[in-house]
């Protein structure tokens, strides 16, 4: 029972199992597939911002006020020098406060050491001139509002073939934010969302949000190493500290620093694993549940099943003391009581049955001890031996062939049955002695053809006529009359014996018919309470003898039984 259980519960497992599996994948793949877009968003935010300050720096160059001021450099106008200096300054200004992030634009003429700029009164000349590649954004130490920090910074210098010695261009111009820039980016692109973003370059480290977890992020960082310039992003899985991430990675070629994003696959599978907990508790409760209820079912229903069927198999071999105890208090102890109850019948059947055939094997013998009357055989035999002395061939014959068959059907004690008509012919050599040797009676037989081949109880009329030659014929002075009938009534067979001698009185018949039902005692008469008992034993109750006074004048004995 229990393996069935696990049967049971194994495909279910499984299948959640694999619907786990598959759960687990998709949810990575969504938070890949949603990290990515909002990384490649919010890059796309920040390289807006850079781009329109690169715009700024190339609107700066092309501005009239920057030509006039080359123009006054050259007449040496300081009045008209002023005026322009103040214009350029104010759409320098306007195009610094036109960001959203804090920048510094400066613009620097090398040729007059003219310097306008948005970050206070103090020169940054230096760092303006110093040779710089044409690599765009750049990240180094930046001058803003007068402070150093680290920061973006991008160069625009005119005429373009002076890059190699800015000292001897017309202007340079210079536009820088620092790094708090894009931190406050990160900052508004972390809050509502649950990674945390980070900005990450080989060479120059990482820019983080102000929130950021430092030391898992100097883990990612190295594990990170050199990565390629893939602008579509990309997303990879590792493992720090037995916890697993989920890494976002987006490049941006604009500031050529990577923007990166992680996310603890742990909390996004909490939901996961919690159902997962929970599915875990369940089964192994239905699996408890299942043992408990295999338990009780083996108690209450197997082992009553089993003791029950232990019970039938004594019974099959023969075992009819076989009885079931035990207290169940369900529907088995009516089960068991009738189990015993039938046990009980059983035996008690078979018991009557047993002793019913002893009875019945005492009865034949009887009778047949009562056949073979010494007197009746010593009567014949002298009748044999005076007809010889006569002379009387024929009598001799009729006696000795009629005397044979009578002793041979007697003594055949093979089958307990035997067919009407062969009973009727036993009766008649009975008869036809009894006549070689008394011939003053007479007897009549008339039975039905169809009652003929009906099976009864062997030697069954044979003493009926007798009682009646002896105890109703052979006492009377003149001819005597015996008369054997039968017939059927629906599914009942009578069969009637009747004499015309002395009878017997209602009261004397009454106690014979009371006698029948009444153990064998040594007084009583064997013959008619062997053919009584025998009726009963062969077709039950509703058979026997019944004795009535004969039309004739005599007795008369009714022998019925029902098929």
């Amino acid at each position: 029972m229990i393996v069935l259980i696990v049967v049971l519960l194994l495909p279910v497992m499984t299948l959640y199992i694999y619907f786990n599996k598959v759960s687990e994948s998709n949810t990575k793949r969504e938070i890949q597939n949603s990290a990515l877009g909002r990384l490649a968003f919010f890059l796309s935010q920040v390289e807006a911002n850079v781009d329109r300050m690169t715009f700024s720096a190339g609107q700066i160059s092309r501005d009239p006020s920057l030509l006039e001021l080359q123009v006054i450099n050259l007449g040496i106008d300081y009045f008209d020098k002023v005026k322009t200096v103040n214009s350029l300054y104010q759409k320098v200004q306007m195009l610094s406060s036109s960001n959203k992030w804090d920048n510094q634009i400066t613009v620097y003429v090398p040729q007059t050491k003219d310097m306008i700029t948005t970050g206070g009164q103090e020169s940054d000349e230096e760092a303006i001139t110093t040779h710089a590649d044409r690599a765009g954004w750049v990240h180094q130490q930046t001058k803003i509002n007068n402070n150093r920090v680290p920061g973006f910074r991008y160069r625009l210098v005119v005429p373009d073939n002076a890059w190699e010695q800015p000292e001897t261009a017309d202007f340079v111009i210079d536009v820088s934010f620092p790094d708090s820039s894009l931190q406050t980016m990160l900052d508004q692109f972390k809050f509502g969302n649950q990674g945390d973003p980070f900005f990450y370059n080989p060479q120059a480290g990482t820019i983080l949000n102000r929130s950021a977890d430092d030391p898992v992020i100097r883990e990612i960082a190295n594990v990170l190493g050199e990565q390629p310039a893939d602008n579509g992003g990309k997303s990879s899985e590792i493992s720090i500290g037995g916890s697993r991430y989920v890494i976002q990675t987006i490049y941006s070629p604009m500031l050529k620093w990577y923007l990166v994003d992680y996310y603890p696959l742990e909390k996004a599978f909490s939901p996961i694993r919690t159902s997962r907990i929970i599915f875990y508790i369940s089964i192994t409760m239905l699996f408890l549940m299942g043992v408990i209820a295999t338990a009780m079912f083996y108690r209450h229903v197997q082992f009553p099943i089993r003791e029950l069927v232990r019970g039938v198999q004594k019974l099959k071999r023969g075992d009819y003391s076989a009885r079931i105890g035990g207290k169940q208090n369900s529907e088995f102890d009516f089960l068991f009581e009738r189990f015993n109850d039938m046990a009980a019948e059983m035996k008690k059947l078979i018991e009557n049955v047993y002793e019913e055939k002893l009875r019945s094997r005492d009865a034949v013998l009887k009778q047949l001890q009562s056949q073979i009357n010494p007197h009746f055989l010593y009567n014949c035999l002298s009748f044999i031996k005076n007809m010889a002395t006569l002379g009387n061939e024929e009598a001799v014959e009729k006696m000795a062939v009629n005397l044979g068959d009578f002793y041979r059907y007697a003594t055949r004690s093979e089958n307990r049955l035997a067919a009407l008509r062969d009973e009727l012919q036993f009766v008649d050599h009975y008869l036809s002695i009894q006549r070689l040797r008394t011939p003053k009676f007479r007897y009549e037989v008339s039975v039905p053809e169809q009652m003929l081949e009906l099976q009864v109880p062997r030697l069954m009329l044979q003493p009926i006529v007798e009682n009646a030659v002896i105890y109703g014929i052979e006492g009377k002075v003149e001819a005597g009359m015996l008369t054997i009938t039968a017939e059927k009534h629906d599914q009942q067979f009578i069969l009637t014996v009747e004499d015309d001698g002395k009878g017997m009185s209602l009261e004397k018949m009454r106690e014979l018919q009371s006698t029948l039902s009444q153990p064998l005692s040594e007084e009583m008469g064997c013959g008619l309470w062997n053919v009584h008992q025998r009726l009963q034993l062969e077709f039950g109750h509703n058979a026997g003898l019944i004795f009535f006074a004969s039309e004739l004048g005599g007795l008369g004995v009714r022998l019925y039984w029902s098929l």
